[in-house]
């Protein structure tokens, strides 16, 4: 999907210092539609042609693709959460057959177990826009896009408070930018918030995200 406030000169109120980036990555290779989503976004496919050419570290892709090194960081973080980028013994790789996984696993024929729970009209809503947990985009039609965030919604606990920072790490996980979810979800009256204090005020209970 394209992604919510990651334009601009990728500053964000940070220049210089160490920059951490997560070298982990999930066990299981992402499908198609999350492959399609994570390289939607210019700079992880410019990072992402950096570390295929063998820039296997912060700074030599930060040399190759002339991003500034935030931004560099912040795309690796997101190639290598979404299964696209690993570590080896020489730094950054590519995973190796991901591509292939993925366009294995998207198929004709394939069900999509992930949202089987769900009533079917909400299940249907969500195997559109939602994979692996991660929003492939935002819902332009009100109704589709209330569903998608009661689902999310679903990521609070009824009755507990949350700093704001708590509420943009949950959000975070779902691969767009935490702060445009944040406000969809306040402006959907699904959160409540007063001094930096949030808690759900709506939705469906159900089990968490």
């Amino acid at each position: 999907m394209g992604d919510m406030g990651e334009g601009g000169d990728g500053r964000d109120g940070r220049d210089g210092g160490d920059i951490a980036v997560p070298i982990d990555h999930p066990g299981d290779g992402p499908d198609a539609d999350v492959v399609i989503g994570l390289l939607a976004e210019p700079d992880r496919r410019r990072v992402l042609a950096a570390v295929e050419l063998g820039a296997s570290t912060l700074d030599l892709v930060t040399a190759t693709t002339g991003l500034s090194a935030h931004r560099v960081a912040k795309a690796l973080g997101k190639l290598v959460d979404g299964g696209i980028v690993g570590t080896g013994a020489n730094g950054f790789v590519v995973v190796g057959d991901v591509f292939a996984q993925a366009a294995r696993a998207s198929r004709p024929g394939r069900r999509r177990d992930e949202h089987a729970a769900e009533p079917a009209g909400t299940r249907r809503v969500l195997d559109a826009f939602v994979r692996n947990g991660r929003i492939l985009a935002m819902p332009t039609a009100p109704s589709k896009r209330r569903v998608l965030l009661d689902w999310l919604a679903r990521t609070f606990e009824p009755g507990r408070r949350y700093a704001e920072t708590e509420v943009n790490e949950l959000l975070d996980r779902h691969d767009v930018d935490p702060a445009t979810l944040r406000r969809a979800l306040v402006d959907g009256t699904f959160l409540d918030r007063a001094a930096g204090v949030y808690w759900r005020a709506g939705g469906t209970v159900g089990p968490p995200k």
